[in-house]
């Protein structure tokens, strides 16, 4: 779902990237380039967040080790934006809630501005958690969550929640 949007958007999109060498440190999930501003993109797509600082850690690691995954590629950015896309459940909102002081300065940005970011270019925003809703063909899908002001009730209980109303669609 993510990369298609993306793709849609122009960017060019590789998916479980390999990062550290010699031994694989990590892989991240989406890694993006767009061509028409140079700007980078990596995705970490989340299930679950069971450990605020790990997803800190990760992310982190993620950003420092972009560049040159990208260049791997042959791409070359000149900067590279963090999207943490949560799924939009209730067991997600309420870890999120919980480690708000913690997670709010490491991912300062706005779902929306980094939509509009996506879309159009311009100013890079901050690191972003946002949620999806993986059944949703909403033209705005990146939502709010507890770290940006998001109030209502997520689509889903939980990842089985989610993953039940997805079997049911096909």
């Amino acid at each position: 779902m993510i990369v298609r949007r993306l793709s849609r958007l122009g960017w060019q999109v590789a998916t479980e990237v390999q990062i550290g060498d010699p031994v694989p440190r990590g892989w991240i999930d989406i890694l993006g380039f767009r061509p028409s501003d140079a700007a980078g993109l990596i995705v970490e797509v989340k299930g679950d967040v069971p450990d605020a600082g790990a997803l800190q850690r990760q992310t982190s690691f993620y950003a420092r080790a972009a560049h040159q995954a990208a260049a791997e590629l042959g791409w070359r950015p000149e900067r590279i934006a963090v999207l943490v896309a949560v799924l939009d459940s209730e067991t997600i909102a309420a870890r999120l809630g919980a480690n708000r002081d913690l997670l709010a300065r490491s991912y300062p940005g706005s779902p929306a501005a980094f939509d509009a970011w996506l879309r159009e270019g311009g100013d890079q925003p901050g690191a972003t958690v946002a949620a999806v809703n993986p059944a949703s063909r909403a033209a705005r899908w990146l939502l709010r969550t507890p770290l940006s002001g998001r109030q209502s009730m997520p689509a889903y209980r939980g990842y089985a929640d989610a993953a039940a109303v997805l079997r049911a669609r096909r």
